[in-house]
This record gives C-alpha cells, structure tokens and sequence, in this order.
C-alpha cells in the first residue's frame, strides 16, 4: 500500500510530531506501507528520515486560478507516479487540491481533522462551498483526533467517520526519573490559541510550590509572553528555552510538565506528573478521573473546569514529597496510544472503497476553461459560478444549497467587484447553521439599503 500524505506546512509543532510518529512506526512494523509527502512549506527538522517529500506547493488561501490549477496537476502526476492507493490531507488549503487529485483518479481521499480550525478555517464563498460538498461526496473517510466532533461532519451527510487518536512510539519517550528540585517544563507553542491557558497558567505561579519553570515552544505570542514574565517580575522563575523537536532529550531532572494535547501525551509517556492547561483553563494537575475525561478528546480540558490555586498547590506539595503514584500513566499510554495501534490505522485504510464521483473531474475541467488563471481562485466569481451550476444540483446538504443561493442572492445585486469582497468578507462562515443565515439575511438587508 502507498499512502501520500499532505499538509499546507510542515515546519515544527505537534501536527509534524504525528505525522512523523506514523512514519517512523510504519517504515519499521509495516514492510507492505510506503508513505510520500506533499507540503507547501516544508523544513528540514530531522523528522521524515529519508522520505520522498516534495514540496513548494502553493496550498494557500491566496492562490490563484492558475496556481490551484498547477497544484492539482502535480498531485495527479505524483499518485501516479507512485501508484498511491490513498491520499491522507492534513489541514488547511492542501485540502481542497488534493481532494480534486484524488477524485479525478479515483483515489481512496482521507481527511483529518486535527481541531476546530480543521473545520471554520474556510473564509470565502469558493472554499466555504467546497468544504461542505467535500464532507458530503469528496471524503471517503475521515479521522479525528477527536471524537466530540463526529456530529459536525454527520450533519453534512458523511457518517464515514472515525476516532483516530494520536499515535506514540513509547520506545522514543523513555521513562524519567522524577526530580525533586521543583522544576518544571511548560510545552507548547506560543501562538495566540495557547497563549490565554499559557497567561492563566503564569499569572498564579507565584503562589504554588514551584521553584523554576522552564518554556519550551516558539510562535507568534513569544515576545507577549516575554513582556508579561518582565511586567510580572518572573524573570528568576521562568526561563525561555526555544522550540525542542526532541523532549524526550530534554526533559532530563524535572519534576512535571504543563501543557496541553500532544505535549501532554508525550510527558505522561514518559511518566512525568503534568499539569493540563488549556480552553483558558488550568484545569490540574492529571490524575485518573482527568485521564478519563480528555483522553478521547486528546488532552484538550472541553468539559473540565478550572482548578482552584489551593487544590493545586496540594497536588504539586504530593509532587514535590515524592507521592507519585496517582500522577503517572505510562503504562495507560502505551495501552491507549502505543505501536500496536498502527495496526488500527492500516486496517481502517483498507476498509475504505473510494466513491467516483465524476462531478469533480466535470468541475476542474470547467475551471481550467477559465481565461484569466490570476483570479484568487477562492473568491473567483467564475469559480463559483461552476461551483452554482454544476454541484448546487447535485448535494443533498440544505445547508450548502441555502449559502450557495444566498451568495449568488448576493453577487446579484452588487456589481463592484470591490464592494462583493468587503460584504463576502464580513460572513462568519461558522457551523452555527441558525446563525450563518441570520447573519446572510442581516447582510442582505444592509446591502438593500446601501443600494436603494
């Protein structure tokens, strides 16, 4: 079995760290799986050792016609090249190429959703539309790390939907000894989704029993977190210690670790006490009943509220006496998201029995037709014109048919194409169907008031 995988970026983070993970297991338990990859951006980090990777695709928001054009060709030719048997997407705009590529192949197509951005990160009329049409005809499955959102994907007629949580290779995260200087290390990126729980999180550090807090991650917020650890008096408390592809390297005489998600997998692996941030929460330090309630949400506090400081100085004072046992679950980890479950993952791959849908290639052909290829393909009105006229009649999705009806409600009565981009921009394209078209309606009344 080939599989291409592709993804808009694959820079540093935890999306590389999955990626990298079912790599690795792959080409060492699965001498019959071969995996490539496509990437927009791609960086040399030491993970995807000697993988056939290929790289500047265009897989942007702002890609034109043409671009969006160039991108499917070269995905074409590479699964044919390879003979690839399916094509897993990671997010975000690597989506909408490669489900043409491999439609117009007839292809098993795979999409993965990784969060909420996985599914509202579409902003315009051309990508909203096709997200939704993608869900109903164009995925033949879809994993999610996550499974408190299969409704999502189920209200877009597409019940081909399963819980694939993130994968470790215990045999990469060794068990730690715990120290008992009290410091700790807080993993994540700093970027503006983690940066509240991160704040929240520092704002009470100077009254729990914590010596020194180590940070480790990089992104947009570094130099917000680095004026609010100067304005706060934090300098001799936290230190920053850059982005780390390799904890398990790293994290040698500490007490705990403070993160959320991947980060707090790969710290229970390697049997660290950690404390789960997150949704603007500091929810506590993990013990059983927290296991229980983010493990198939992956590590992420939906549900969980905050802990108090006193409750959490308790649990770090149990921490720091050497009171261990309650805190530390590698042996659940590895059960629950060791080695053996690529076998999962490959069994669920050779389930799936790709739907032709010749709708696509119809589409792609009408697009290539276009003239003018430096139109920004995802707000191009002759884009969606193809998109009205060819899919509107064929989704059974109310949803996809209201909002196409309604835009192309819209385009008819503004003629400045400027104008068409100011007012498209203002549609929150969220998931709240009730909203969307309260919203459309509310649009299209000031739009009549503008006009009159």
């Amino acid at each position: 079995m080939n599989i291409l995988v592709i993804s808009e970026n694959f820079v540093r983070g935890g999306l590389e760290t999955h990626i990298n993970t079912y790599y690795d297991l792959i080409n060492t338990k699965k001498d019959n799986v071969k995996m490539y990859f496509a990437f927009a951006k791609y960086e040399d980090n030491g993970y995807l050792k000697d993988a056939t990777v290929y790289d500047n695709f265009n897989f942007s928001y702002n890609s034109s016609i043409d671009d969006f054009i160039s991108d499917v060709n070269r995905l074409v030719s590479i699964i044919k090249k390879h003979k690839i048997d399916v094509v897993q997407v990671h997010p975000f705009y690597s989506l909408f190429p490669a489900m043409f590529a491999a439609k117009i192949t007839n292809t098993k197509f795979i999409y993965t959703y990784h969060g909420l951005a996985s599914i509202n990160f579409v902003q315009a009329m051309n990508d909203s539309l096709l997200f939704s049409f993608g869900i109903e005809y164009g995925m033949d499955k879809i994993f999610c790390v996550t499974e408190n959102v299969f409704n999502n994907f189920k209200d877009f007629h597409n019940d081909n939907i399963v819980f694939l949580p993130n994968i470790i290779n215990e045999n990469s995260y060794n068990e730690h000894k715990i120290s008992p200087k009290k410091r700790w290390a807080l993993i994540s990126r700093l970027d503006v989704d983690k940066y509240p729980s991160i704040i929240k999180f520092l704002r009470i550090l100077p009254k729990l029993d914590i010596d020194t807090v180590d940070i480790f991650g990089s992104g947009a917020m570094l130099e917000d977190c680095k004026k609010f650890i100067e304005e706060n008096k934090l300098d001799e408390k936290v230190k920053f210690m850059g982005f780390k592809s390799d904890m398990s390297e790293e994290l040698d005489d500490y007490t705990e670790t403070i993160g959320i998600g991947r980060v707090t997998l790969e710290s229970l692996c390697m049997n660290y006490p950690s404390i789960l941030i997150g949704q603007n929460k500091v929810v506590g330090v993990i013990d059983s009943e927290i296991y229980d309630a983010v493990k198939r949400v992956n590590f992420v506090p939906f549900t969980l509220n905050d802990i108090s400081v006193e409750d959490l100085n308790k649990s770090i004072k149990e921490i720091n006496n050497n009171q261990l046992e309650k805190y530390q679950f590698r042996n659940r980890i590895i059960d629950d998201f060791g080695t053996n479950n690529i076998d999962y993952y490959i069994d669920e791959i050779s389930k799936i029995t790709p739907v032709f849908f010749s709708i696509f290639e119809d589409v792609y052909d009408k697009i290539k037709n276009i003239k003018d290829g430096t139109q920004y393909f995802y707000t191009s009105r002759e884009v969606f014109d193809i998109i009205f006229r060819i899919i509107s009649a064929s989704s059974r999705n109310l949803y996809f048919k209201e909002i196409a009806i309604n835009y192309n409600y819209i385009y008819s009565i503004l003629k400045r194409q400027d104008l068409i981009e100011e007012r498209i921009g203002q549609i929150d394209c969220s998931y709240n169907k009730n909203n969307i078209f309260k919203k459309i309606k509310k649009l299209i009344k000031k739009i009549f008031r503008k006009n009159k």
